[in-house]
């Protein structure tokens, strides 16, 4: 997620924009290297949401820029591309997403609870995950995004369940 977060600050504010990142989080004590970053590894979540709350508040993103962070994050990166091998239809989509979301996080289960082609939607359930509450946002950018290689067509994404408003789970709703 650092390497994704850090390309989508490359793509919408150049080196100055990442400088900056890098920059405040010296300032706030947690340094990242990003040249040193390991894709397969696992780093706390409460750095990883210091991250993307430092990203937030430097660039001034609303609902919709942690969206657009969490699309582009899916899109851009190299690990989702090598899971796209197996997302050749929705079916396979539904099946692999469990699995996919252990390679990313060790708490919390994903599901996708239901799913039509014909009527173009899907929803999926985030079980067991408190994290904080930027990541529902960047999750309906990035599952949307997801999907998107998937019906290759424009994903909107809603949250209508979350732990933060006191639910049992999150629950995104995906439509195209």
């Amino acid at each position: 997620m650092f390497l994704t977060q850090r390309e989508f600050v490359l793509l919408k504010k150049e080196k100055t924009g990442v400088k900056k990142l890098e920059g405040t989080m010296v300032e706030l004590g947690y340094p990242i290297n990003y040249g040193k970053i390991r894709a397969m590894d696992f780093y706390p979540l409460w750095l990883s949401i210091l991250h993307l709350l430092v990203i937030k508040q430097l660039f001034d993103l609303d609902d919709e820029g942690i969206q657009a962070l969490g699309r582009t994050a899916a899109k851009i990166s190299i690990l989702i591309r090598l899971f796209m091998r197996y997302f050749f239809s929705l079916d396979a989509f539904a099946k692999q997403v469990p699995k996919m979301w252990r390679r990313f996080f060790d708490v919390g289960e994903l599901e996708v609870y239901q799913y039509d082609a014909k009527k173009k939607y899907a929803i999926l359930r985030l079980k067991n995950f408190q994290g904080h509450p930027v990541y529902c946002q960047d999750f309906i950018g990035y599952f949307a995004g997801i999907l998107e290689m998937v019906v290759r067509t424009k994903v909107n994404g809603t949250e209508t369940k979350c732990i933060f408003h006191n639910d049992d789970y999150h629950e995104f709703v995906l439509k195209w």
